[in-house]
């Protein structure tokens, strides 16, 4: 609602790992502690290839909402999709990008989070 925008969540959570069979991801996802989400702004669905101020507001307020880990960015899911999710650095690190590798974590991603961190918004 903060960024004004419609979210699709399209992967969501799973069994905990060694408590179950459904799983498809990393543990970030175990008991329903993320999302993996696409985000519409006027019935078109966003990229994260690049900058884009209405995708960044939107990382800023997931944030600020008390969300640790976001992934996003060109070459992590298709550049469309965003991971939102509340492990942060007790599942690795905050942010992300190409390759799941905080190294590859866009500058405008990272801008983000560290608005959202603030209590603003990107």
């Amino acid at each position: 609602e903060e960024a004004g925008v419609d979210v699709v969540v399209f992967s969501g959570g799973q069994d905990q790992q060694g408590r179950g069979t459904r799983r498809t991801g990393s543990i970030r996802h175990d008991n329903g502690l993320a999302a993996d989400v696409w985000i519409y702004s006027d019935g078109q669905r966003l990229r994260t290839t690049r900058e884009n101020p209405i995708v960044a507001k939107f990382i800023a307020a997931c944030v600020a909402a008390g969300a640790k880990g976001i992934g996003a960015g060109p070459g992590y899911m298709s550049g469309v999709g965003i991971h939102v999710d509340l492990w942060g650095e007790r599942a690795g690190s905050r942010t992300w990008g190409r390759g799941g590798r905080s190294s590859n974590t866009p500058d405008y991603v990272a801008q983000a989070y560290q608005a959202g961190q603030s209590g603003g918004v990107a």
